[in-house]
């Protein structure tokens, strides 16, 4: 069996920024992995994806804005389409 040389939190972070769909309000969480996704978000919307986020922290809101992600403040909305707040392990017992 072929061993994997991804990063875990890459993978799942990439893969749940693929669930988000047009005009979504995502919670955007914050954590490594919870990056990957935003990047990945960013790479969707360069390609026509229209979101709008609501970060956790001021980290996430940074890198969301540098990834081109419009943001609203959680006071500001009424409900949230999608919670990206991904946890992965970081070793394996």
């Amino acid at each position: 069996m072929k061993k994997s040389t991804q990063n875990p939190k890459q993978v799942a972070g990439e893969h749940a920024a693929r669930l988000v769909k047009n005009n979504m309000v995502v919670g955007l969480g914050t954590g490594s992995t919870t990056a990957y996704a935003i990047k990945e978000l960013g790479r969707q919307i360069a390609n026509g994806l229209k979101i709008q986020g609501v970060p956790t922290s001021y980290q996430s809101a940074f890198l969301a804005v540098e990834n081109g992600i419009r943001l609203q403040h959680l006071m500001s909305i009424q409900s949230l389409t999608l919670t990206l707040m991904v946890q992965t392990s970081s070793r394996i017992s």
